[in-house]
């Protein structure tokens, strides 16, 4: 445990770090379509002009899926990107429509809608429907807001989710004991975050939703069989009504898609009854550092992350977990799960090309990474020789200056893992 708090404590030693006049302005220039210089006559600019097209004043790309996800299996299909101009020069795009449909072995077919409209520079909407042949649905809407110095963030969400599985708890599970759930999801998230100075921000969040499980469909064997004790406690639906408060430096240059800048913050989230069906407390402590290079075309982003709970013993899917999307990407969705938690992760992101696409500016990153974490049922009983580690990388198109599409793929103890998504992972 000594180590991974030495290891914190010399990442936080920069944090203050000044970065110079010259290279503060020629990243703001690089993140703004309308300012940035775009690559001429590269090869992969070429590729981008042949997947994108215009019909009816409507600029659109067309985006192949195929990936070979450690839950669900193999998948293909096509995600057409279509962007809605303005006109105006300062916020060239009003919305983004991008509707996609892909066949999936176990889930079978999948239709989604993601929808985003910019108000203006400051502002998003987004809502995303899903549906598939077998059990997945999902439904969220989201609202990101900047009015002077403060930042608006609500969102609205429900699910079903049938990829999950539970191994048990710790680092040492087993694989063998794999069995897959169908998680149930629902609820509204609100934060406001103020500045306490011009680096420093606070936030507060007040979230309320609801979550149970069900028999998984993919699992020979039910988790209800498996896991019979865990089952009961997690398959009762459980409602939690949690306050969180958040203190943070941040020195990043964009809320979404930063190239430089530090970022270090300290939450604690808190739960009780009779509000909630359990009482308890989660403390996280997280840094970021994003060091750039090369104006703009190499950029080292390093992040740690270090959670735990105290209180009452909490449904399984309620505890801290690494795997797909939660820090790990060699592994499976909810793979390791206990109570405390760390995680670091190193990523060089390196700029292939830039190209001016559909009033965006588009690039191409390849990015090298490497994930490092485990888990534990306490803050103390984190040991280095639980480490898991899961190298790797990803292809990402980045649309300037809000979207990204990310393509992973991450080796490890768990095997390989294929995963196409949306977002930085931090």
């Amino acid at each position: 445990m000594k180590i991974l708090f030495l290891n914190l404590l010399i990442l936080f030693i920069p944090i203050i770090n000044a970065l110079s006049i010259e290279n503060k302005q020629y990243i703001y220039k690089d993140q703004n379509p309308s300012l940035a210089v775009a690559d001429k006559g590269n090869i992969i600019t070429k590729i981008l002009d042949r997947l994108s097209f215009e019909i009816s004043g409507t600029n659109v790309i067309l985006i192949p899926i195929f990936q070979n996800n450690k839950d669900l299996g193999s998948s293909y299909g096509i995600m057409p990107i279509a962007a809605i101009n303005s006109g105006k020069e300062e916020n060239p795009i009003n919305f983004v429509i991008a509707p996609s449909y892909h066949r999936n072995e176990k889930l079978g077919d999948t239709f989604s809608y993601r929808h985003y409209y910019f108000p203006n520079n400051k502002s998003i909407v987004m809502g995303r429907i899903s549906s598939s042949s077998r059990a997945q649905r999902e439904a969220i809407f989201w609202y990101y807001r900047s009015i002077g110095d403060i930042k608006i963030d609500l969102s609205a969400y429900n699910y079903k989710d049938p990829k999950y599985s539970f191994y048990g708890y710790g680092p040492d599970s087993s694989k063998s004991d794999k069995v897959n759930y169908l998680f149930l999801n629902k609820g509204i998230d609100t934060t406001f975050s103020f500045p306490f100075s011009k680096k420093i921000r606070a936030s507060y969040s007040l979230s309320y939703y609801t979550k149970s499980i069900e028999n998984g469909i993919f699992s020979d064997i039910s988790i209800k069989d498996a896991w019979p004790q865990d089952y009961d406690k997690a398959h009762s639906k459980s409602d939690f009504l949690t306050n969180k408060l958040a203190i943070s430096l941040d020195t990043t240059d964009h809320p979404f898609l930063p190239k430089l800048g530090n970022l270090l913050s300290f939450s604690f989230l808190h739960s009780a009854k009779p509000y909630s069906d359990y009482s308890y407390s989660l403390y996280s402590l997280e840094s970021k550092k994003y060091y750039n290079y090369g104006k703009g075309r190499y950029v080292t982003a390093v992040r740690y992350l270090l959670e735990w709970q105290t209180g009452e013993k909490l449904p399984f899917y309620e505890n801290r977990m690494m795997g797909e999307s939660s820090g790990m990407r060699m592994a499976g969705e909810g793979r390791f799960n206990d109570r405390a938690k760390f995680l670091a992760t190193i990523e060089q992101r390196m700029t292939l090309s830039k190209h001016k696409l559909m009033k965006f500016l588009s690039e191409l990153e390849f990015t090298p990474f490497l994930d490092i974490g485990t888990v534990a049922p306490s803050l103390n009983d984190l040991k280095i020789n639980k480490l898991k580690y899961g190298p790797g990388a990803s292809f990402r198109l980045i649309l300037r200056p809000h979207i990204v599409a990310t393509s992973d793929i991450a080796f490890g103890s768990e095997g390989y893992n294929f995963l196409i998504k949306v977002g930085y992972p931090f």
